[in-house]
């Protein structure tokens, strides 16, 4: 996992720019949602569905499951999306989710990948031993979205929460997967906003 991706993702992004909460966005879809760059591209603003907790799901074309993005991932989404809108006006529900910077053209998928490249590089320039690969996404992604999510995500809450001590958010050992860690890390990125 690269230095700091968890961190990262947590991040509100509450004061990003149009550049950094699009890298925010490419980043978290990649590793919350185990997107490639090629279908962080293809996704357009109609596979985005709201929940009513402010998480969401994304549902494609080409995965058979719906991916569960957790809240703070959505509001990332959602700032960049309302960045788009104060730029370009309107976006229609078949616009990108992701467009290139300063237009309304669709990302592709090599400018989604240099995107990833630039933030872990950025991330890894002095740990050794991290090489951004599809493999190493879905690695991450699996990591995340696992059983023992929950032991990592709770040390590094007890790391960041430094000014408020939360109640200790636990992943129940008999339940796995997406719904429950995206639930999980949508809590933690609430009680960390509030601290």
């Amino acid at each position: 996992m690269p230095p700091g991706l968890v961190e990262f993702l947590l991040d509100p992004g509450d004061g990003d720019g149009e550049d950094e909460s699009r890298s925010r966005c490419v980043v978290g879809l990649a590793f919350w949602g185990g997107f490639r760059p090629k279908e962080i591209a293809q996704l357009k603003g109609r596979d985005l569905v709201l929940a009513a907790d402010g998480s969401g799901v994304l549902r494609t074309e080409w995965r058979a499951e719906e991916v569960v993005m957790p809240a703070v991932a959505v509001k990332h989404l959602t700032h960049y999306a309302g960045l788009r809108v104060a730029r370009a006006g309107r976006l229609a529900r078949e616009a990108a989710l992701i467009v290139r910077l300063g237009s309304e053209t669709p990302l592709s998928a090599g400018a989604a990948w240099r995107l990833l490249r630039e933030w872990t590089d950025a991330q890894t320039e002095h740990a050794e031993g991290y090489r951004l690969s599809t493999r190493a996404i879905r690695e991450t992604h699996a990591q995340l979205a696992g059983v023992d999510a929950g032991d990592y995500l709770g040390a590094i809450e007890r790391q960041t929460a430094t000014r408020q001590r939360t109640t200790r958010l636990t992943l129940p050992r008999q339940v796995g997967g997406q719904r429950v860690t995206a639930d999980l890390l949508s809590k933690m990125a609430a009680s960390i906003g509030a601290s």
